[in-house]
């Protein structure tokens, strides 16, 4: 019965659901999309049998099904029976299955417990009771409240952990400067002199690393491609321009001009220059291939001329 949903059910749910045609044991399963099964106490099938035969088919169902034991003494209403059940909070989980109007009307009043129905041929889980929705509402409140005074005392101690650390350090350099006032007084008055100025100058820090440490960085250049175009004057703008502002304008082209020229003469004479380069070394590597080939050709004449001679 652990991996199994319990459905507790009481006697007139049991026979609404033989006149409806409804077999428990496959519809429910369905219904809950869980494996489940029917389950009943013994005051249940007691009060079954105490009604007579028109509830004999009833009683029969009620007998094939799983028995949970009372935890109560001597026999009680099915009402009685089932609110033990689930008392304090349903702790077993269980589901209930009523067509008695008071026992659902208990079932609505305690949170936690669903609640299931037979209506004409058909088992109708109820919808959440107004007890179960506040209910639900106070434990996301205890729980934020919780989650809150969690984070309340993590911050606290990261807070208590930030300070230990700075008060170390300060300790640490305090002890480092202690040291070094004791090694000055124990020197020489000349050799204290010199030493002080040393570490004035050369101790701790260098200049240079100071200056890198002090130095700020400089803000970089924004990204090219999200900084927007600017805009070039439309000619009725211009029109509408002072005398003063064409000119400023029209220096301002001309510089932009002259720098693009400038821009373009650089790159055509590196161009230039690659090409000769490549030039050159299509030279010199035609050189030294026809000094190869006038070698080999020597070579072979010699060759030839003292094959002659032999």
């Amino acid at each position: 019965m652990v991996d199994l949903c319990c459905v507790v059910v009481d006697g007139d749910f049991i026979q609404a659901a033989l006149e409806g045609r409804i077999m428990l044991r496959d519809q429910l399963p369905k219904l809950l999309q869980e494996d489940t099964v029917p389950c009943v106490t013994r005051c249940v099938l007691h009060d079954l049998r105490k009604r007579g035969n028109m509830y004999r088919g009833a009683t029969m169902i009620a007998e094939k099904s799983y028995m949970l034991r009372c935890e109560h003494p001597g026999v009680l209403s099915p009402l009685k029976c089932i609110e033990r059940l689930i008392q304090g909070g349903n702790p077993h989980g269980f589901l209930v299955g009523a067509q008695n109007i008071e026992l659902r009307r208990t079932i609505r009043a305690t949170p936690g417990v669903p609640l299931l129905f037979v209506r004409g041929s058909v088992p109708i889980v109820e919808a959440p009771s107004e007890a179960e929705e506040k209910a639900a509402l106070d434990a996301k409140m205890q729980r934020s409240l919780q989650e809150a005074v969690a984070f309340e005392k993590q911050q606290k101690k990261l807070a208590r952990e930030k300070r230990r650390r700075e008060r170390e350090q300060a300790e640490k350099e305090a002890r480092l400067t202690n040291g070094s006032v004791q090694q000055l007084r124990a020197m020489q008055p000349g050799d204290a002199a010199a030493a002080s100025t040393s570490s004035s100058s050369n101790g701790g820090l260098s200049k240079k690393q100071k200056a890198l440490l002090n130095k700020k960085k400089k803000p970089k250049a924004p990204n090219p491609l999200s900084v927007k175009k600017r805009k070039k004057p439309k000619q009725q703008d211009i029109l509408q321009l002072s005398k003063e502002e064409r000119a400023k304008l029209k220096a301002a082209r001309a510089a932009e001009l002259a720098k693009k020229k400038r821009k373009e003469r650089r790159k055509r004479k590196l161009q230039e220059r690659k090409q000769k380069q490549l030039q050159e070394q299509q030279q010199q590597q035609q050189q030294s291939d026809d000094e190869d080939d006038q070698d080999d050709q020597e070579a072979a004449r010699v060759k030839r001329r003292r094959t002659n001679d032999n």
